[in-house]
């Protein structure tokens, strides 16, 4: 705290009740009057006042400026005291002094310190700010020991002043703070929660707009609740890091348009999925018990995270050569799988799959996407499951089943699949599966799809061109039948046409010059 101009107050005694024809002289005492009455000591109190005005003036030098406002919140409870705080609770409704403090903050915001002890909610409180003249960027922060909001109901603040030119808007910043049994509800404003504590609690923003918000270093425990919840608009963003999150039942992290971050959280999940909508990357994640989902038609970028009992699902809708693809890279994933609908690269990540599943499963969803928009899956390492690649014909599509082309599989590795390492449903066409190390076949039902070179092929040396183990709906030892191929796909010479037969060694074949288009050449040993 700053010193004070002045270390005494001043006297404010000077006299008042001067009468006509009485002597100013430089001491009231030599004219039979007070002290006070005396010229001197007028001017030494004028010149006191002088002196501290001067010092008020010249401390604005060492001023920034700003204006901050900062009010304290305690509650008898915990020994405080009114003169400890601004507005003291009692550990009933504390609720109503809460609000009343937020209410009371300027325009610009500022800060509500909320002193050490338990706090009673006892039934929500919906804040209403629209009706103030500007922003407030509201901060709650704890000091000393933690600070703790008790109750089975919501705090609900909500913002928005919506003028001829947009909406004025504020910020929600909450730091250090603990929750229990309570739910904190933003609309129209950006947030920040950080160091907090949230047990069976959840922070939800809406409506953000091209406001940011940021949960960082938070600690959440949820039975039924999702622990955080943003339904921005496109212009918002969301960075999400460091928390650690723990839920029963209940989507642990659920975003929607705008652009969102999802790094370095931990979370313990019994079955539930991130689930998020936007331009989104979800990047170097713990989980177990708990997947990523992604759906719509934005960017996904899916990168290094490790997933025990957990799935990624990246529902892209894709129908331009534009859109970019949904990008699963570098993830390590046991007891899950990988699930893509159209545009998808997959690439170096390890999969150990579910008993009874594949590694990777591919349908398609957009009824606009373009047939060529195929996932491109290399470099993998593929454990377990029913199938390692599985280009499926189930689709969601409302008229019926499409053709989808020029899927990539290559250069990955197969361990261990109990039915086919690749399989492949015939509406797909056109793709190629090469240069992949197989520990199962490959089932082709498809049409025009090109399997060649993988480490099951049959020519030796240089390598050569596999044989298939299906064909045309036929597996196992595959023969030819009437109607695989007609005369022109093989160059036969229609029957009619032949007008000499002669036989000749493979020699002598191969030192003809000119062969006659009209002669049936046998091959004799």
């Amino acid at each position: 705290m700053a010193d004070r101009p002045l270390s005494a107050p001043l006297p404010a005694d000077l006299p008042e009740n001067w009468e006509d024809n009485q002597i100013v002289a430089p001491s009231g005492a030599s004219v039979g009057l007070s002290e006070q009455h005396g010229y001197n000591y007028l001017m030494e109190m004028v010149n006191r006042a002088h002196e501290a005005v001067n010092t008020i003036n010249e401390s604005f030098d060492n001023i920034s400026g700003k204006r901050t406002c900062r009010f304290v919140v305690g509650t008898s409870t915990a020994g405080w005291t009114q003169a400890d705080c601004d507005y003291l609770c009692d550990g009933t409704d504390d609720q109503v002094e809460i609000a009343e403090a937020i209410k009371n903050l300027p325009d610009d915001g500022g800060e509500i310190a909320i002193l050490d002890g338990a706090y009673n909610i006892s039934k929500d409180v919906s804040i209403d700010l629209s009706t103030n003249s500007g922003a407030k960027n509201i901060v709650y922060s704890w000091n000393g020991s933690p600070s703790v909001f008790i109750g089975r109901c919501d705090i609900n603040i909500i913002f928005a002043q919506y003028t001829n030119t947009g909406a004025v808007l504020g910020s929600v910043d909450l730091q250090n703070m603990s929750f229990e049994n309570i739910s904190i509800y933003t609309q129209f404003l950006g947030g920040r929660a950080s160091g907090c504590r949230f047990q069976n609690s959840s922070i939800l923003i809406e409506g953000s707009l091209t406001l940011n918000t940021e949960i960082c270093g938070n600690y959440f425990h949820n039975e039924s609740k999702q622990s955080i919840r943003i339904l921005a608009t496109s212009g918002g963003a969301a960075f999400i890091a460091n928390n650690y999150i723990v839920t029963e039942a209940a989507t642990p992290i659920l975003t929607t348009a705008g652009t969102q971050i999802v790094s370095e959280n931990v979370i313990i999940g019994s079955g539930s999925n991130i689930n998020f909508s936007g331009d989104g990357s979800i990047e170097n994640n713990y989980f177990t018990g708990c997947g990523i989902s992604h759906t719509g038609r934005n960017e996904c970028t899916v990168l290094g995270n490790c997933i025990q009992n957990g799935d990624i699902s990246c529902r892209r809708m894709a129908d331009s050569p534009s859109d970019s693809p949904s990008v699963i890279i570098g993830n390590v994933i046991k007891g899950g799988l990988i699930d893509v609908t159209d545009w998808a690269v997959i690439s170096n990540n390890t999969i150990t799959a579910s008993e009874g599943s594949p590694c990777v499963k591919v349908e398609r969803q957009s009824p606009s996407s373009m047939e060529t928009l195929s996932p491109v899956i290399i470099g993998n390492c593929f454990s377990g499951g029913t199938f390692g690649v599985h280009l499926m014909t189930v689709d969601r599509l409302p008229d019926g089943y499409r053709s989808k082309k020029n899927a990539l599989v290559t250069g990955n590795r197969f361990l261990g699949q109990t039915t086919a390492s690749v399989q492949i449903e015939s509406t797909w066409q056109d793709c190629m599966i090469t240069n992949n190390v197989l520990d199962a076949s490959v089932v082709d039902n498809g049409t025009n799809n090109i399997v060649r070179l993988n480490s099951d092929d049959a020519g030796g040396g240089g390598g050569g061109t596999a044989g298939v183990s299906s064909f045309k709906g036929r597996s196992g030892a595959v023969m030819p039948q009437i109607g695989d191929y007609t005369a022109a796909m093989v160059g036969a010479i229609p029957s009619g046409d032949v007008a000499a037969v002669r036989a000749v060694t493979q020699a002598e074949y191969d030192a003809l010059t000119q062969k006659d288009p009209a002669t049936l050449y046998l091959i004799t040993e």
